[in-house]
């Protein structure tokens, strides 16, 4: 990675948004984390992200929401969708909404990194 990649961590649990958040670190990542929809959805419509990290079920909203509506916008980041939930009906609307890569939680740190690096490099 030449510039540092620019993550987005939407997850309401701060205890794991700051543990992926550290784990993009070691990448060289600059985070910033997100603890709400809203705040989320105004920072990708800044611009402000190359990869957004979104949990599926927030306290304020719907992570496929976000997803989709990321989706929309003309320089969409690459997208990883974190899921606690394993049912194949939810990882397809993830996918269907536009995840680049959708993560079952409990996840590896490597498994996130690795993810990382796939789609960072892709751009």
């Amino acid at each position: 990675m030449n510039e540092p990649v620019r993550a987005l961590v939407v997850e309401d649990s701060r205890v794991l948004g700051r543990l992926i958040a550290a784990s993009l670190r070691g990448l060289g990542c600059e985070i910033t984390n997100s603890w709400r929809c809203d705040d989320a959805l105004d920072r990708l419509r800044n611009g402000e992200a190359d990869l957004a990290i979104v949990d599926i079920y927030l306290l304020d909203g719907s992570g496929i929401d976000l997803v989709k509506e990321a989706r929309k916008m003309d320089d969409s980041p690459a997208i990883i969708v974190l899921t606690a939930d394993a049912r194949i009906r939810t990882l397809e609307e993830a996918k269907d909404a536009g995840a680049d890569i959708v993560m079952t939680k409990p996840f590896r740190r490597d498994e996130l990194r690795d993810a990382v690096r796939r789609l960072t490099a892709q751009n």
